[in-house]
């Protein structure tokens, strides 16, 4: 994808694969399941595609649309599938994120008390109070 997306121009072959690299890593995480390395690459090959016809659309000046309305055909394409395997990808990065015990809370909190936001204060001097 990136050979067709950069065509003859090595210095954008050489950004993209850098690019595409750091947002595979940024999404999957140290410590991914293949699962979530799997969807990440899902999703960089997607925003890969969507940035590719993002170009073309941009570049379409002959004023031929018949071109024009496929290019969007295949960006909308490319756009859902996208958005889909980015939910894909939260979704199973929520499951799979461990869940914490009562032990760990507990520990969280150290000990500490919470205060409580009411304030109780004496009545002054001389102020008649009734039950």
């Amino acid at each position: 994808m990136i050979t067709l997306a950069a065509g003859t121009n090595l210095l954008l072959a050489e950004s993209l694969l850098h690019k595409t690299e750091a947002m595979r890593a940024a999404l999957a995480g140290p410590e991914a399941s293949p699962l979530e390395r799997l969807l990440a690459a899902r999703v960089v090959l997607c925003w890969l595609q969507t940035s590719c016809f993002d170009v073309q659309i941009i570049q379409a000046r002959d004023g031929n649309p018949a071109r024009l309305k496929l290019l969007l055909h295949h960006l909308e394409s490319a756009h859902r599938r996208q958005l889909s395997a980015v939910k894909m990808l939260a979704t199973i990065q929520k499951l799979l994120a461990p869940a914490a015990s009562p032990v760990q809370i507990a520990s969280q909190l150290g000990g500490k008390r919470q205060r409580s936001r009411l304030r109780v204060t004496a009545p002054a001097e001389g102020v008649p109070v009734e039950n």
